[in-house]
């Protein structure tokens, strides 16, 4: 079944910061081209957005401007009296007799999956030509595009390739300190995971990181909490306290990290270091160290953040906190400059 909109605007970004992470299989240390259309309000529900390598853009463009050279037949008035179209059609309606391809990028971004760009020039039952570029994935994603805005969008992204040729993103990654495996609530198997966060908006702002991450690979990241050396610190203590304890299994309420808030009061305990006997689907028997995470990142995620350690998982746990915050002092951050980290707009116009 196929979908016509009509197309409000075109919106072409780049990037300021690109962000490099170890546990990916695929960097994103290459920049990257941000085409988006716009067929509502200009929200992320109503837009359509393509990210191109600076080779496709490169050839994009090219391929749009030879679309141009077949327009020239269509009258001023017939300029005027188009409207902007994407279409989304099954794949096996791509072929069309009354098109003339200009240009055709293949590639895959699995094993089994060949995906594709193209540009064309279609003509309609009334013999008016326009710009096609199509993108093939699951489904072909066609956006019609009359002689002059195919000049727009064409001038848009070779300014995008010439604003990167001059302003290169800043590649930045979070300084991996170690990780540590723990059980879930529900006895599943969760991985923590410290680092020290590299780039920051300013110079005080919290950079110790501890992700929860579902498997050994690391991928899968459930939550991040941030720490300030002040509550790192006290963490790490109350685990070494809570690893000693549990050695002479003794049940205690080891320490709690409360936040602060805004009039200066203390609030509710966010996260709560205890010795306890483990719940029944884990090992009653059994006493374990117990982070409590209270906040509202568990209550957003409707996760119980509750996680349990052994002796020595608190002993390693506490050893890479104490090393992240002894890295911070040895690694000064990188303070985003504007308009890091947030994207350029390179052309953002619309139909009208």
């Amino acid at each position: 079944m196929s979908a016509i909109n009509n197309i409000n605007g075109c919106k072409i970004t780049v990037p300021t910061v690109l962000y490099q992470d170890s546990n990916s299989l695929d960097n994103a240390t290459t920049p990257y081209i941000a085409l988006s259309f716009i067929i509502g309000e200009e929200t992320e529900n109503d837009m359509f957005r393509h990210y191109l390598t600076l080779e496709e853009t490169q050839q994009i463009s090219a391929w749009l401007t030879d679309a141009r050279t077949n327009l020239v037949d269509n009258s001023e008035e017939q300029q005027k009296r188009q409207q902007a179209e994407v279409i989304i059609l099954p794949l096996e309606h791509l072929e069309n007799s009354r098109t003339k391809l200009i240009g055709q990028l293949n590639y895959k971004l699995e094993a089994d999956v060949e995906n594709s760009i193209m540009v064309d020039v279609a003509t309609d039952y009334n013999n008016y030509k326009f710009t096609r570029l199509i993108f093939v994935d699951e489904v072909i994603t066609a956006y019609c595009l009359s002689s002059v805005m195919t000049k727009k969008v064409c001038d848009g992204l070779v300014n995008a390739l010439e604003y990167l040729k001059q302003n290169p993103p800043l590649v930045v990654s979070n300084l991996q300190i170690g990780t540590v495996e723990t059980t879930a609530l529900n006895g599943n198997n969760r991985w923590f995971e410290v680092e020290v966060e590299e780039s920051v908006y300013d110079v005080d702002a919290p950079r110790i990181m501890l992700n929860i991450f579902e498997n050994q690979h690391k991928t899968g990241a459930s939550s991040t909490w941030w720490f300030d050396d002040e509550d790192a610190s006290k963490l790490a203590g109350f685990l070494l306290s809570a690893a000693a304890a549990l050695e002479k299994q003794s049940i205690e309420n080891v320490g709690s990290l409360v936040a602060q808030a805004s009039d200066g009061n203390k609030t509710t305990p966010w996260l709560t270091v205890t010795v306890q006997q483990n719940y029944p689907y884990i090992d009653a028997n059994l006493l374990g160290v117990q982070l409590c995470f209270n906040d509202e990142l568990v209550q957003e995620s409707e996760n119980d953040g509750i996680f349990w350690l052994t002796g020595n998982g608190a002993t390693e746990l506490s050893r890479i906190i104490s090393a992240a915050v002894e890295t911070k002092v040895t690694h000064p951050p990188h303070i985003y400059v504007p308009p890091q980290p947030e994207s350029v707009v390179i052309s953002n116009f619309s139909w009208e």
